[in-house]
């Protein structure tokens, strides 16, 4: 792995302790990655910068200096996700901790194509969108769920059974309408596009 991969998996190792954690002080995240505390200190300096980090407050001190809590401001970026499977095509918005804002449904027709189903799916994101305008900061990323073959690294969707789907360029499509960071994968799964949306 080159430096760039190593801090990359650093600062998501990082995110994922803060995700998980309501709280938590630099020293036990430096523990519980593995990571020495200044390249920890680095991190959250960097994450601070993003606005990603917040400083909540000083812990107990055991001797020494009482440590500085840290919580991942889940209010810095949204995130939405699109989950499209053969009966439907769910839009959700959400913080950095994925507490849902906002959510759209539409049934998936037989007759429905790729360019139905992923336009429809753009009216879908840009109405919510636009419905919550005085709520979202910025849009982190999007990250597109479909079952099936998926070419994640190209955003691309190889093949799916399910939605009767065969080299379909998603990213592509969904870069026309949207700027940003957008990622496509393999089912439901939200919480690594909301990590990679972060990197």
């Amino acid at each position: 792995m080159n430096s760039s991969n190593v801090n990359l998996k650093n600062k998501t190792d990082i995110l994922d302790v803060l995700w998980r954690h309501d709280s938590v002080f630099k020293a036990e995240i430096a523990r519980m990655v593995n990571l020495s505390q200044p390249t920890v200190l680095r991190i959250i300096e960097d994450l601070k910068k993003k606005d990603i980090v917040n400083v909540t407050e000083i812990g107990v001190s055991s001797g020494g200096r009482p440590p500085v809590m840290l919580e991942l401001n889940k209010d810095a970026y949204n995130i939405i996700s699109l989950d499209i499977d053969e009966y439907r095509t769910e839009v959700l918005l959400t913080d950095l901790k994925l507490n849902i804002i906002d959510s759209r449904i539409r049934d998936n027709q037989s007759a429905d194509t790729s360019l139905s189903i992923m336009t429809k799916a753009v009216e879908m994101v840009k109405s919510v969108i636009e419905d919550n305008r005085e709520r979202i900061r910025e849009i982190a990323g999007i990250g597109v769920c479909v079952p099936g073959l998926v070419d994640a690294k190209q955003g691309y969707v190889i093949y799916s059974n399910e939605l009767k789907w065969s080299e379909v360029s998603a990213r592509k499509f969904f870069c026309q309408h949207f700027d940003g960071y957008i990622t496509v994968e393999e089912g439901s799964r939200l919480s690594p596009c909301m990590r990679k949306c972060l990197e």
